[in-house]
């Protein structure tokens, strides 16, 4: 369906319901609504996806062009080029923390030695000093031993990061955390010693420390991205701060959408119904998206409007001949069949604006219905359970 033919598709709703409104014949309305509003869906995601893609294409210019070489490259660089083959501590640490080891015992008990001695000979001025030195010596030692720990720990932790890295140019925190068990601020903290100590030799964290960055042509296209990502933000910065300023058809759209969207919220209070009370919140929060998104991309107005011109006038006629009905004092058959019926067109028109919607929002992994739980959660809350509904339109009966 071509862009040109959204105002046919508008006239058919309008007309197929203005016709069942007329003859209160709503028999097959939710059939013919269906059949006219997914031909129109394929037109209005195409319109959006293309303005959508517009405000995208710098981006991802950037990201094509920094990872074209990327792509080109071995997914592997040897290893002297990342990393250094034997990191300090692998040597000394051990040796450190053996000879110290050895030296914390022998000053041990000597130590132990003259302190006994001297609780036997009393008090002598040389035997003290001796005692305090031995001491002293003993500590140093036993720094000394855990120094050589830390060493050789930081080399075996090392060793293990590389053989988990595997020659690859990025790999995030979460992984290295995942495969050794340790958390991931004590793994940040151990690469940000190994990266200043020099055991990579060219690794960064990125700006969230997330992900370790370990060769400099890696890191200059993360920059390039990065920069990409603040212009884009940038530019929806100014585009929302510019709202008040669009131009007089978008305002327009967003003050429809807004008496639109009070319009069907006055209609639920009115309307009692459990299940078409959900499916007009339902609608509400469909609505409120949509119009939120034209304000954040005023692109998209001209081609919603177009759809969005018969949309509401009609939908709200839906629902005031719902509501008509449903204000009948008694409601026979023919009534209780209209009503169903138009509570499955609802159905259709939700199901269409809520498919444009993920569609719109497929990149980002926005899902609609996501809200429509959180409102659900609400409405139980609240007390507006089938159950809660019908204890209170029987209390209502009794008065």
């Amino acid at each position: 369906m071509r862009r040109d033919d959204l105002y046919h598709v508008g006239e058919q709703i309008q007309t197929i319901l203005q016709d069942a409104i007329d003859s209160q014949n709503f028999k097959e309305l939710n059939s013919k609504v269906y059949d006219v509003v997914g031909g129109a869906m394929d037109t209005v995601k195409e319109s959006m996806s293309q303005a959508v893609d517009m405000g995208r294409q710098t981006t991802q210019e950037v990201y094509r062009r920094s990872y074209a070489g990327t792509a080109a490259r071995p997914a592997k660089r040897p290893a002297r080029e990342i990393y250094v083959k034997h990191p300090a501590g692998e040597i000394s640490g051990p040796a450190l923390f053996i000879t110290g080891l050895i030296m914390s015992i022998f000053m041990g008990i000597i130590w132990i030695s003259v302190t006994i001695t001297w609780l036997f000979i009393g008090l002598n001025p040389g035997v003290v000093t001796a005692i305090i030195l031995l001491g002293l010596m003993f500590i140093a030692c036993l720094f000394m031993t855990g120094a050589g720990q830390r060493l050789r720990k930081r080399a075996k932790r090392f060793k293990k990061y590389i053989r988990i890295i595997d020659g690859r140019e990025y790999c995030e925190i979460r992984e290295l955390s995942e495969k050794t068990g340790e958390s991931e601020s004590f793994v940040v903290k151990q690469l940000e010693s190994m990266i200043h100590h020099r055991f990579f030799l060219q690794a960064r964290l990125d700006q969230q420390k997330t992900c370790l960055i370990l060769t400099n042509d890696m890191y200059r296209n993360y920059e390039e991205a990065q920069r990409a990502l603040r212009e884009r933000q940038q530019a929806e910065q100014m585009a929302r701060e510019k709202a008040p300023e669009l131009d007089r058809e978008c305002r327009d759209i967003l003050e429809e959408g807004r008496r639109f969207i009070q319009h069907i919220h006055a209609c639920n209070d009115a309307i009692p119904g459990e299940e078409i009370s959900q499916k007009i919140s339902r609608m509400e929060v469909i609505v409120d998206r949509i119009f939120k998104e034209v304000e954040k991309y005023p692109d998209l107005a001209p081609d919603l409007h177009k759809f969005m011109t018969y949309y509401l006038p009609t939908t709200q006629k839906l629902l005031d001949a719902y509501q008509e009905m449903d204000a009948q004092p008694v409601e026979g058959k023919n009534i209780r069949e209209t009503k169903r019926e138009i509570e499955k067109t609802m159905d259709t028109i939700n199901e269409a604006f809520e498919n444009l919607l993920d569609s719109f929002y497929r990149e980002r992994a926005w899902d609609i219905s996501t809200d429509i739980s959180v409102l659900q959660t609400m409405l139980a809350n609240e007390g507006l359970t089938k159950d809660d509904m019908a204890r209170s339109m029987g209390e209502t009966g009794e008065k």
